[in-house]
């Protein structure tokens, strides 16, 4: 059902319609071989399409590692900072990724801080069925690079939480820092009445009723 919407986006971007711009530094690392040129086009892909959907004055920057990750894993991203925020509009005592926090500012916190990109995203050089394709067509057994980008990439900005089960002990929690805070992301995580999981009067951080909600029980 996305392939005619993606079919649109292999067209061409208008640049009028991007809100965002991205900077992509491409990091090879893995054992000499490079991100292939069909990988470099999905990943640019993937991110004109994600330039669209956001708004920010400050370009976001990304270090795509070509590097192993073992067995069957696709991706993995996440953001280099997280930062608190105070004023109107932000949810007090709540990280935010240093993107989220960049474009709501109007400051490139990157540049202010020791590091170089808001995101990283690691892509597995090893796995054998990538489709680099743009048409969200992909053959028999074959995953499709550029879903699994718009997945991964959509981490690193912000989609993403602190929320965390244990199989071992049945038990859930949430939460970064001591006391631990939200991630925003958290702040808008309910279970099926919309009752919001790090509400402490419907779940007690590491009880074993918000093990049940995050597991679908």
């Amino acid at each position: 059902r996305f392939a005619p919407q993606r079919a649109k986006f292999a067209e061409g971007i208008d640049p009028q319609n991007q809100t965002s711009t991205f900077d992509v530094s491409y990091v090879n690392d893995c054992e000499g071989r490079e991100w292939p040129e069909e990988a470099k086009s999905a990943f640019d892909f993937a991110v004109s399409i994600w330039s669209t959907l956001l708004e920010s004055s400050i370009p976001i920057r990304i270090r795509a590692n070509w590097t192993a990750l073992g067995g069957n894993t696709l991706g993995s991203a996440g953001p280099t900072l997280l930062f608190t925020l105070t004023g109107d509009g932000v949810e007090p005592n709540t990280f935010y990724t240093i993107a989220q926090a960049s474009a709501m500012l109007g400051e490139d916190l990157v540049s202010q801080n020791s590091v170089e990109f808001d995101v990283r995203v690691n892509m597995n050089c090893d796995f054998a069925s990538w489709y680099y394709g743009l048409d969200a067509n992909p053959g028999f057994n074959q995953i499709d690079m550029v879903t699994v980008l718009l997945h991964e990439i959509g981490h690193g900005i912000g989609f993403i939480g602190s929320m965390s089960g244990n199989n071992d002990t049945q038990s859930a929690d949430w939460g970064l820092s001591d006391p631990p805070l939200p991630i925003i992301y958290d702040q808008f995580t309910l279970d099926g009445d919309f009752q919001n999981l790090i509400d402490p009067s419907a779940y007690f951080n590491g009880s074993s009723l918000l093990y049940q909600a995050v597991t679908g029980q």
